[in-house]
């Protein structure tokens, strides 16, 4: 009797600690949601600038045809990246049409997909501390999924993204280097802190506390404050205790 859903999860977890490879966690994870009818596989996480959504990929197993499309000429109107700021829980690709009031470039995203023979997709959103936005996304069907089966699915996502993020997170630019007091002064600007109410905490002139943004939004290759803080959040930088 081949293995259940929950057994094939199972052996999953015990032995994804053992995976260091990105082609190897992409491969094990499809495998669990194969059973579900959803073997195609991107995880990753979304990075926020402003009113731009940008991502970075962690592993999955798209083609790099396909990704190279996306990333060009998709990804912008994708719903799933949309529906993942505003939403909590997970969604289904048939809920998301179903609610009807989708613009067209939308629409057209999700037939774009169904034209690739992925009639259904289920997406986690993953909100961390400090901003941080992972996403988890599976795609293949028809799949007809039970409460038990989201569950399931749920469990899979936030063990893949773990994974993955401890894995390849830590390389996200990794060479950018600010110093004590510009993480200090980025903390309290994601905090809604103008220059002047930062200086009184850090007991700096509000000139030198603007120099210090200023700064850290160079070295971040970033035009505005809320860009700065989407970097830094995406890198869970924010959240050092020894600030």
């Amino acid at each position: 009797m081949p293995p259940s859903r929950f057994e094939r999860l199972q052996n999953y977890l015990q032995h994804l600690p053992e995976i260091h490879a990105a082609g190897e966690l992409a491969a094990a994870t499809s495998a669990v949601s194969a059973a579900f009818g959803l073997p195609t596989v991107m995880v990753g996480a979304l990075l926020v600038r402003g009113d731009k959504v940008g991502g970075r990929f962690y592993f999955g197993n798209w083609s790099k045809e396909w990704t190279s499309v996306y990333l060009e000429k998709i990804f912008a109107e994708d719903p799933l990246v949309h529906e993942a700021r505003r939403r909590m829980s997970p969604f289904t690709w048939s809920e998301l049409w179903a609610e009807g009031d989708l613009p067209q470039a939308v629409r057209d995203v999700i037939e774009m997909g169904r034209q690739r023979g992925w009639q259904e997709g289920f997406a986690v959103p993953i909100h961390g501390p400090g901003g941080y936005l992972g996403l988890a996304s599976f795609a293949g069907g028809p799949a007809a999924l039970s409460p038990a089966d989201r569950a399931l699915l749920l469990a899979l996502a936030h063990a893949a993204h773990q994974r993955g993020k401890a894995l390849y997170g830590d390389k996200l630019d990794a060479a950018i280097n600010l110093t004590r007091r510009e993480l200090q002064t980025m903390r309290w600007v994601s905090r809604g802190k103008t220059d002047a109410q930062i200086g009184a905490i850090l007991k700096l002139s509000a000139t030198t506390v603007h120099y210090y943004v200023e700064q850290a939004k160079r070295k971040l290759g970033v035009r505005s404050r809320s860009q700065a803080v989407s970097e830094l959040a995406l890198r869970e930088l924010l959240l050092r205790a020894d600030l």
